[in-house]
């Protein structure tokens, strides 16, 4: 459960309830005067029992200790609030801050809403995941006193010297550590290594899959011996797996190319259903009710990128919009990748 890093680094292994991740990596640096806390774990008792097992078993005082959120989920930010003392400083990115609106419950099903009917996504289809939603981690909140962080900014504990890099993609406004000194990076959900980062489109951001490889370029050539991910572990070079990262995207580019230009008119909930998914799922209508949001969401940032490389074009039908292949005009630049 709990395991050393390096110098005053600890990762504390989380089990996650009912999903395909298993687990969260939070990561705990202790200082002489105060700690530092990254990530905490989603908002379940289960996750809280692994979590203050782990922080009792490394002798941490939470009144002497601060949170770093690396992004809004609730699988990361989730226990921010049970987890806190009244003097634990909260950062986490206001970009993020602001997007955790979203998923108020009166916000999140009016734009579930508008977003089905966009995307080609049937009534009951909508029902099930709003439904599912209610029994599920979604539910929690932010304590009420945070500290905005940004993109330059460091922080410092237990001889640890730690860069913030705004890295948006995952999430809009995800953030990464980097101690340059001890070569680690604390790469949260932008760089994983035996899963790929789920990429969505999200409400107000025009392009979150080009957000997204931007952010894998800026950390690339980063000088890092050890990835400390928030999933799973991590196992080669930095800069072998972003170039990973980029070529996935860029298969799933083409191969969305090839369904939208042999299936002329698809929504984006059909033309998710034509895409190969790493899942156990016998076919589209088997997709589990939380995965199949996560599919079309996916979908939809990579729908978002072509249509700003004027790839292809949408046509909108009643608030649904249908996907063509857009012919090249002479002076077009295909750009991908």
């Amino acid at each position: 459960m709990i395991s050393h890093i390096k110098g005053n680094v600890y990762c504390i292994c989380i089990k996650l309830s009912n999903s395909p991740l298993k687990n969260i990596n939070t990561y705990l640096i202790k200082g002489d005067d105060r700690n530092l806390l990254i990530d905490t774990g989603e908002c379940c008792e289960e996750s809280l029992a692994y979590l203050r097992e782990g922080l009792s078993e490394l002798d941490v005082d939470m009144n002497k200790t601060d949170i770093f959120l690396t992004h809004f989920h609730p699988d990361h930010a989730g226990l921010a609030k049970h987890i806190a003392s009244e003097t634990s400083r909260v950062f986490v990115s206001p970009i993020d801050l602001e997007h955790l609106y979203d998923f108020t419950d009166t916000h999140i099903t009016e734009l579930t809403a508008k977003w089905c009917v966009s995307s080609g996504v049937p009534l009951n289809v909508m029902e099930a995941f709003l439904a599912e939603r209610q029994k599920n981690y979604f539910h929690f909140e932010m304590p009420e006193h945070t500290t905005p962080i940004a993109d330059g900014d460091i922080l410092s504990c237990g001889g640890h010297t730690l860069q913030v890099i705004w890295t948006p993609g995952h999430t809009p406004g995800h953030l990464c550590l980097y101690d340059k000194e001890n070569r680690l990076f604390f790469s949260g959900d932008h760089v994983l290594f035996d899963i790929t980062p789920n990429i969505s489109d999200w409400h107000n951001v025009v392009d979150s899959l080009s957000d997204f490889i931007h952010s894998l370029m800026k950390i690339r050539n980063l000088e890092a011996d050890k990835v400390l991910p928030g999933h799973r572990s991590a196992e080669g070079l930095l800069s072998q797996r972003v170039d990973t990262l980029i070529e996935h995207h860029a298969a799933r580019v083409r191969e969305l190319l090839d369904v939208i230009q042999a299936n002329p008119g698809k929504t984006a909930y059909e033309i998710s259903g034509l895409m190969t998914w790493n899942i156990r799922a016998g076919s589209w209508d088997d997709f589990p009710v939380m995965q199949k949001p996560f599919a079309i969401h996916e979908t939809c940032a990579h729908l978002n990128y072509l249509l700003g490389r004027r790839q292809i074009k949408a046509v909108s039908i009643n608030g649904t919009r249908h996907y063509y292949f857009r012919k090249l005009l002479k002076d077009d630049i295909l750009d991908l990748y």
